[in-house]
């Protein structure tokens, strides 16, 4: 099956042309077809030879409307002024009408079409890219050999509070904070020897904000020589406030290592109000390392700290990893077993007591270890708060420390 005819359209032209260009264009295996349709074309000729200014007009419409036709300018040596315009209108070539009837035509428009196709891809792809660059919500800097910024994104400059063209020319040093300029330019120096890097350090914004950045970048090659830097970088500060507000409030006890008030109250609380939602019972216990007091006075608090530490090491041998530990503070304990039912958590009391009773058998050893628990169960037809089922537990650990018994109540 053969190559079907190239479809060409003729704009502009003396008196007669389209008629003997269709006879032309016919013996090189190419039709020409309306001028209405350029959109339909294989290619667009554009005769010169009058009307200049007009031809220029249809040339730049025709870019607006049909962009993936090429243009080809029909043009006496002559008309050389008005080709060159039109080759910065969008034109694809400039052709002698000699060429026509050639025998070439058809070999040269296929080549030309496929010139055109391929810059039609390119500048495609440029404005795919460009517009990823423009809409990204990184902020990307390009940085010449000398450090000049010589692009910059919306997402930097929105993100440094200056405008694009205010920072273009400018060194990379105006927005970076003083003290992490040497810094960052150690991390730059690296570039020319085509090292990529990532890297944290703080920019300054125009009113002198400083903002905490992760930055990654790499070189720039222009013809497989270093020609400058291109940086991205995301602003890190909620990840800065959330790591600060973790330091500030940790969740862990550091003696024991178990979970401290502030994590226990955060998790049961977020495990009884799913209890309330799955409409089903909770069990918190409350547990008091008995006689730390006199352990301290009699050992010293060194002591007093090992007793508190066997304590979380028998809770942790008790319980699950999964469940819920914590050291509330001083000698007291809170614990939700997150599986057990109000009947099933009595099997772990009684590992508790098993386990403190073979530490306690050894002869040597200066201080018996004891734990009071108090026992209290959440009630989904009867809500309350966290708080309050600790206040139950405690109540009942004290019930049960006054019976003077190891255990639970």
């Amino acid at each position: 099956m053969g190559t079907r005819a190239l479809r060409i359209v003729l704009i502009g032209g003396r008196p007669g042309l389209a008629d003997r260009m269709r006879d032309v264009l016919a013996s090189d295996g190419c039709e020409l077809i309306a001028a209405d349709a350029p959109g339909d074309a294989d290619a667009v000729l554009l005769d010169l030879s009058s009307h200049t200014d007009d031809r220029l007009a249809v040339l730049a419409r025709l870019q607006d409307d049909a962009p993936h036709v090429p243009a080809i300018v029909l043009a006496n040596s002559a008309d050389e002024p008005s080709a060159q315009a039109a080759i910065q209108f969008g034109a694809q070539d400039v052709w002698t009408p000699a060429v026509l009837g050639s025998g070439l035509t058809e070999h040269l428009l296929r080549t030309a079409i496929a010139r055109h196709s391929l810059r039609d891809e390119l500048r495609r792809q440029r404005l795919f890219y460009a517009t990823i660059v423009q809409s990204i919500v990184e902020g990307i800097l390009l940085e010449d050999a000398s450090g000049r910024i010589t692009f910059v994104n919306p997402a930097a400059a929105g993100m440094l509070g200056y405008s694009e063209d205010e920072l273009i020319g400018q060194h990379w040093s105006l927005i970076v904070a003083r003290e992490q300029v040497a810094e960052v330019s150690s991390e730059l120096s690296r570039r020319p020897q085509g090292v990529a890097g990532r890297y944290e350090t703080t920019v300054l914004t125009k009113d002198g904000r400083p903002v905490p950045v992760i930055v990654s970048a790499r070189p720039v090659l222009a013809a497989g020589r270093y020609s400058g830097v291109m940086s991205v970088f995301t602003d890190i500060s909620e990840r800065k406030r959330i790591e600060e507000e973790l330091r500030t409030l940790s969740l862990h006890d550091s003696l024991t290592g178990l979970l401290n008030r502030r994590g226990f109250i955060m998790l049961a609380d977020q495990h009884l109000r799913m209890a309330r939602r799955a409409k089903r019972e909770l069990s918190l216990l409350f547990a008091d390392l008995d006689g730390l007091k006199a352990i301290n006075d009699s050992f010293g608090h060194a002591r007093g700290d090992y007793a508190l530490m066997e304590a979380a090491e028998v809770l942790r041998e008790v319980f699950r990893e999964s469940d819920i530990i914590a050291r509330l503070g001083g000698d007291e304990f809170g614990i939700v077993p997150l599986e057990a039912t109000a009947a099933g958590v009595i099997n772990p009391v009684q590992r508790l007591r098993d386990l403190l009773d073979e530490r306690n058998a050894h002869p040597t050893r200066p201080y018996q270890l004891s734990l009071s628990v108090g026992i209290a169960v959440f009630n989904p037809h009867e809500p309350c708060t966290i708080d309050q089922l600790l206040d139950r537990a405690d109540a009942a650990m004290y019930r049960h420390k006054r019976m003077g018994r190891q255990g639970a109540a």
